[in-house]
């Protein structure tokens, strides 16, 4: 870790946030009094408005007209948190920078946690959800099935429970932007490294305020999006598919057989029209998988940005149009 210009440690605290104007004033508040309560490092907050359609740039323009560490990127319209975060990712400075939501979820009182495992030598820090407040039992079922999938198909890359809600060191978000893929799953491309990591168990907060801004389908995408790039499990369907197929039509093959030995009369047409619907299922279920690795392989080769930037305040350099790496 480096020193910044003033001799203090700088931090970057990377916000995405999308039709958040209810809670802007209060997330800036506890922000500040965060700052104020830790002047031995030098504070960056990046705040990116993701294409909203209420007032949260106007919120955002007035925040950093008071208080100069707030510095503020408006995109052109919503790119995912994942594409908002690459685009903060790619100008913050710290020596360490912290993703965290903006509906205040994620308490920013839990950063001087997070600080201090970090000075004691973690490259990662993340917060591991422990209980949910104010969620309903249907999506508390599903976010534990999910992390369950993903312990199990990455082999415990993903850990369960943890959140988007971490800080990482220079070293980790540095290597992160090096990173020129465009389906990013954020919270699998940080660990994938195999970087130091410390977990702080906390519970999760109701929103300050409004209703949650992912819609299920933001989700669904997120969740894909970690499957498909961080595990091979789809790749090898094929193997275990025509393995059970194979057994399927020996089981079945021997029993027909035997009734046959027998003398009882089959009903021959009955049992191929079954054996072979059952093998189209499964040739359709894996064209599926491979349709999805098609489509990443498709957005790679388009070479799209992961963002774009209509404007920005704070920076060193400003324009007034950027756009996301196109390697």
């Amino acid at each position: 870790m480096t020193a910044g210009s003033s001799g203090k440690k700088s931090v970057s605290i990377v916000i995405p946030a999308w039709n958040e104007s209810e809670v802007l004033d209060e997330l800036a508040t506890r922000l500040s009094q965060l700052m104020d309560r830790n002047p031995e490092y030098q504070f960056e907050i990046i705040i990116v408005e993701n294409g909203s359609w209420d007032d949260s740039w106007q919120k955002l323009t007035g925040i950093r007209d008071n208080d100069p560490r707030f510095k503020i990127i408006q995109l052109t319209r919503n790119f995912t948190a994942d594409g908002a975060v690459q685009a903060a990712l790619g100008l913050a400075t710290g020596d360490a920078a912290i993703m965290m939501d903006a509906d205040l979820q994620d308490p920013p009182e839990m950063i001087n946690e997070f600080l201090i495992e970090w000075e004691a030598g973690a490259e990662i820090v993340y917060g591991a959800i422990e209980r949910r407040q104010g969620v309903s039992i249907i999506k508390r079922v599903l976010a534990r099935a999910y992390y369950g999938l993903m312990g199990v198909i990455t082999d415990g890359a993903i850990p369960a429970n943890v959140t988007g809600f971490r800080l990482m060191d220079r070293i980790v978000y540095t290597t992160m932007n090096q990173m020129s893929e465009h389906n990013r799953f954020t919270r699998g491309l940080s660990v994938w490294g195999g970087f130091k990591v410390a977990s702080i168990p906390f519970t999760r907060p109701a929103r300050f305020a409004g209703k949650t801004k992912s819609p299920f389908s933001h989700l669904m995408r997120e969740a894909w999006d970690g499957i498909y790039g961080f595990s091979d499990l789809p790749l090898r369907l094929p193997f275990y598919a025509g393995w059970l197929a194979f057994v399927a039509a020996a089981i079945a093959g021997g029993f027909l057989w035997s009734e046959t030995i027998d003398g009882a009369q089959t009903n021959t047409a009955l049992a191929i029209s079954v054996l072979v619907l059952g093998l189209f299922g499964i040739l359709f279920f894996l064209i599926g998988f491979f349709g999805a690795y098609i489509r990443l392989i498709l957005d790679e080769v388009r070479n799209r940005p992961g963002f774009i930037i209509r404007k920005s305040q704070g920076f060193q350099s400003e324009s007034d149009t950027a756009s996301g790496p196109s390697d």
